[in-house]
């Protein structure tokens, strides 16, 4: 395991931190894959985070737990070392409640039906099941496209994204076939199998068009540094977890051969799991997926 993906056995107060912060630093610096803006860029948006609310911090933490429910009072202390005050964790909890996205029972607080699916295809979607990769690649062309409205396009774009796609071009969809399941069913796609002419360069080349790597690494690394840095506080760190679920879900998981080299989204993940085995450690969270990453 990448020693910056370790966590710390202690921090001065709070959830303890993920380790090895000159080694990564280190590695950045040798590696220089993206340019000084791209890395600053990646630095602003991950400071420009907002702190999640009572109703986001409760409903993130317990789409982290396995099974998907927690006591009310580990809610509200949680809460607390997020900054937000017990009331305002009793009052979030209250009207999730109202709203059928929680149920409550014996003082625990447990995700409906319909969000514990959420989380399900939420953990899968973080860390996709690959195939070996033959060179082939997955092809979506979407046929009639004249008759689809507007919302009809905008739902298959982010079903194709979701499906962690790169679009060619206005319907046309591509990606390495070396995910299982990779393929979205629609009546409007019609699927395929292509392999780029000119090996491995082309199908660099092709990565290059269908995402932007750079932009995507920095912003990984960035997460990283937020979850390693001892001077940013709980609140904001659970902001950078939440971003991290988001940003691993956009994560093209390319087949090593296509990948860059030094691909962080491995590291991005163990940080992650080391950052959900702590906070379970300190509430009883069951483990995460990752822990044993």
């Amino acid at each position: 395991m990448n020693p910056s993906c370790l966590t710390s056995p202690r921090r001065r107060g709070g959830l303890p931190r993920p380790i090895g912060v000159t080694p990564l630093s280190r590695a950045l610096v040798k590696r220089n894959t993206w340019t000084v803006s791209e890395t600053a860029s990646a630095e602003a948006w991950v400071r420009d985070l907002r702190p999640l609310s009572a109703r986001s911090a409760a409903l993130s933490l317990l789409l982290g737990a396995e099974p998907p429910e927690l006591r009310g009072a580990d809610l509200v202390r949680l809460g607390e070392t997020f900054g937000i005050s017990g009331p305002t964790m009793r009052v979030a909890l209250s009207r999730l409640v109202a709203a059928g996205e929680l149920t409550t029972a014996d003082g625990v607080y447990a995700l409906t039906d319909r969000l514990a699916a959420r989380q399900k295809a939420t953990l899968a979607q973080l860390a996709p099941a690959t195939e070996p990769f033959d060179g082939g690649w997955v092809t979506a062309v979407v046929v009639g496209a004249g008759s689809r409205s507007a919302s009809d396009r905008g739902e298959l774009r982010r079903a194709m994204s979701a499906a962690r796609f790169g679009e060619l071009r206005e319907g046309v969809w591509m990606r390495p076939d070396n995910l299982t399941g990779a393929r979205v069913e629609r009546d409007e796609l019609v699927h395929f199998t292509a392999i780029p002419d000119g090996g491995e360069v082309a199908a660099k080349a092709l990565v290059a068009r269908l995402w932007n790597l750079d932009e995507w690494a920095a912003r990984a690394e960035a997460l990283v540094r937020a979850f390693e840095n001892p001077d940013v506080d709980e609140a904001p760190r659970l902001a950078v977890a939440a971003a991290t679920v988001r940003h691993l879900r956009s994560d093209p998981m390319l087949p090593e051969s296509l990948a860059p080299t030094n691909w962080p989204a491995q590291c991005l993940r163990r940080t992650y799991a080391a950052y959900r085995a702590e906070l379970r450690r300190t509430v009883g969270l069951s483990p995460h997926p990752y822990a044993a990453a």
